[in-house]
């Protein structure tokens, strides 16, 4: 798991499933781009959302860009942390 700005990390499936990690780095909420969202046992600790993503070089991320964008500065301007993961 990356910190690339104040109250923002970027990393992989695997980093979710340490849940202390997040916990201890005050990761309260996490953006998932993906297929498939988080497991619901995610949502008792987090706030979680999910954007429906595909790795495939045909899938438009711009048109997914402004609600993802969205998420992560609601979070951040109120001082809490975001996960971003793909």
């Amino acid at each position: 798991m990356y910190q690339i700005l104040d109250h923002l990390f970027l990393g992989t499936y695997e980093n979710i499933e340490n849940v202390s990690s997040l916990l201890t780095r005050d990761v309260r909420y996490i953006l998932t781009l993906d297929k498939r969202p988080l497991p619901s046992s995610y949502d008792n600790q987090f706030c979680c959302k999910h954007i429906l993503l595909l790795d495939l070089e045909s899938e438009n991320l711009i048109d997914r860009l402004e609600e993802a964008l969205d998420f992560i500065e609601n979070v951040r301007t109120q001082n809490l942390t975001v996960l971003v993961h793909w």
